[in-house]
């Protein structure tokens, strides 16, 4: 931290000696009283309403508004008053100064920026033959997605399993199924809510591979295809050539490349058969009216940093297994699904995300495996994830933490020449400390979540989702063990309602960040960020316009002291700004959750603002009304 209060007493001694200096000059000139100060915008109220975007200058007036004092604008700050020269001055009562820059003058980092709009939101509330008889009533349904909403949520990460549509007695898929009626009436809440499904294909990649296990399973039509040969939809037709022409290609280098064809077989029959399922549905989607699908994930954590890589001959070798364990079989099953859906014409209706690398806190994972083998067209969305922890929640440690793991997430995307042209989102992310879960109530872990969501902004990455927004019921599930009580998934922002309708008080912060900070094409901006965490800051900044225009400025100070902020802008907003503060160590979680609402108002802002940040707290400076 810096040394501010004896660096405020020196500035002080200077000041009065060189005002006792001046005074002598001015006595021995003379008085001129022919011109007088300029009055800054800042001073002045204007327009209550934000900007239109003209940047004309606006009209000025004398008073400051909503009865605060000047202070609140700095050219004409005046904190001569807030000193004093006697020893026994209290200088712990005065709030650390610190400087920030938005370099809104300069090109924007991103610009398609979406901040923290996503969540995992699975589509169980919605299946009502959950065999426990634990169902959510249409009140408590409409509550948890109004909350949805109100957090800022956008894109809703479901799994999705084919065991939904099969028919037993057809033998086939039916889309009319009970559980699949269920999947659509999910989709179609969301859709009129303006949210988008992110669908995923697949989820353990083991039960496809069959070389790790996996226990979230599809249906054995395609992941146990011995046991039903015929091919229903004649999707695996040629599958056997594709096969054989793959596995050339991929392991002509290999000694044990015949071993692996009945193998590749295999997987590229099954693979198929799931390209050819979601391809249904899709379709099947669009012509009952349903358009939110809009991209499909491909496998949770497909493949962990190992030193059980069948695939590096070396095990001696430092680097030995950094892609994880099945990177080609990834690959090879991910290019199949794709391979069908481009052949039913339904592969450019969405946008397509992975690999999903999980929890490796270096892009040096199946990322950079991917990207250096020239694939990066096969995913419009990259994506890895990270869980920081630190000893506490509350020690400001957590920017180390996030800030190099980031780095490195796009560095293979920049190192290729392609980090301006695909998007890169946090797949899956949460804080929390060393001695507690996830799902515990941890009102600094939401705080710290604002610090990843700023970092994310200066790195250039595009979108954070969240693990997760609320906990949820798994249904046909009640075991108590790791992550689920009574089969209920406890890792959220908020309890299932099924147990309290009071969220955890993290959600306050990871509400209003993503509330303001944008989902669909926003601009992120560089601020000075990196030089205030050089110097050991308390203090965060991030700068993100939004698709509309409206500026948000999120600054959190994550220190036990309150700080005096300077905003300054390398370019005029002339915008009315409104404050929303979540601050931790006040703030109670009420069954109401309302995320915190303005109070203050920034009058026509030009290209600097200030105000006092209190300890421990998010706060949003932003152009929406709201």
């Amino acid at each position: 931290m810096r040394n501010s209060k004896l660096i405020k007493l020196i500035c002080l001694i200077l000041c009065l000696f060189m005002a006792v200096s001046l005074l002598g000059a001015c006595s021995d000139s003379g008085n001129d009283t022919s011109s007088e100060p300029p009055v800054s915008s800042e001073d002045s109220a204007v327009n209550d309403e934000p900007s239109d975007g003209d940047e004309e200058e606006p009209e000025e007036y004398d008073e400051p508004i909503d009865g605060e004092d000047d202070s609140d604008y700095y050219d004409d700050y005046d904190d001569s008053d807030d000193y004093d020269d006697s020893d026994d001055y209290d200088y712990s009562d005065e709030p650390v100064e610190e400087s920030l820059h938005i370099y809104n003058g300069e090109a924007p980092i991103n610009t398609e920026y979406r901040g923290m709009s996503s969540s995992v939101y699975h589509a169980f509330g919605h299946m009502l033959d959950d065999q426990t008889g634990r169902v959510y009533t249409d009140e408590m349904m409409d509550l948890e997605l109004s909350r949805l909403v109100d957090s800022g949520v956008r894109f809703c990460r479901t799994r999705y399993t084919t065991l939904w549509a099969w028919d037993n007695v057809s033998g086939g898929w039916n889309w009319d199924a009970d559980r699949q009626t269920y999947y659509w009436n999910y989709c179609r809440n969301l859709q009129e809510r303006g949210i988008s499904v992110v669908q995923s294909v697949g989820w353990h990649l083991g039960c496809h591979t069959h070389l790790v296990s996996g226990s979230i399973d599809e249906h054995g039509y395609i992941t146990k295809s011995e046991n039903y040969p015929n091919d229903f939809y004649g999707e695996t037709k040629g599958y056997e050539k594709y096969a054989e022409e793959y596995v050339n290609r991929y392991f002509a280098t290999l000694k044990n490349k015949e071993s692996k064809y009945d193998e590749y077989k295999r997987m590229a029959k099954e693979s198929l058969r799931l390209g050819e399922a979601h391809a249904q549905l899709l379709l099947e989607a669009k012509a009952r009216g349903i358009h939110n699908i809009s991209h499909l994930l491909y496998f949770t954590e497909p493949s962990y940093a190992t030193t059980t890589s069948i695939h590096m001959p070396n095990e001696n070798d430092p680097a030995y297994g950094y892609e994880g364990g099945e990177p080609d079989e990834y690959i090879f099953i991910v290019q199949t699904i794709q391979k069908r859906l481009k052949d039913r014409g339904v592969y450019d209706m969405v946008e397509h995300v992975g690999p999903n690398q999980g929890s490796i806190k270096h892009g040096d994972g199946l990322l950079r495996y991917m990207l250096e083998r020239d694939l990066i067209d096969m995913f419009d969305v990259w994506t890895a994830h990270f869980y920081p922890q630190a000893p506490d929640a509350s020690n400001n440690t957590y920017f180390d933490l996030i800030d190099p793991v980031f780095e490195s997430y796009v560095q293979p995307l920049k190192d290729v020449g392609e980090f301006k042209n695909v998007e890169f989102w946090v797949d899956e992310f949460y804080c929390r400390s060393e001695n507690a879960k996830l799902g515990v109530d941890s009102p600094w872990a939401g705080l710290q979540m604002a610090v990843g969501g700023i970092i994310a902004q200066q790195r250039g990455i595009n979108n954070i989702s969240l693990w997760q927004i609320f906990d949820q019921l798994w249904t046909d599930q009640t075991n108590t063990s790791g992550e689920f009580v009574n089969g209920i998934h406890a890792c959220g922002s908020a309890p299932s309602l099924f147990v309290s309708s009071i969220p955890r008080r993290q959600y306050y912060s990871t509400g209003l960040f993503a509330k303001y900070n944008g989902y669909q094409n926003g601009k992120s901006y560089r601020t000075n960020n990196d030089e205030l965490q050089w110097e050991a800051s308390d203090i965060h900044v991030g700068a993100a316009q939004l698709e509309d225009g409206s500026w948000t400025i999120t600054v959190v100070n994550a220190g036990i002291e309150d700080y005096t902020i300077y905003v300054e802008f390398d370019k005029a907003i002339y915008q009315t700004l409104y404050r929303h503060i979540n601050n931790v160590n006040t703030n109670i979680a009420t069954t109401a959750a309302r995320l915190a609402d303005a109070d203050k108002t920034f009058a026509n802002v030009k290209d600097k603002f200030t105000d006092v940040v209190p300890a421990g707290s998010v706060t949003i400076y932003t152009g929406v009304k709201g």
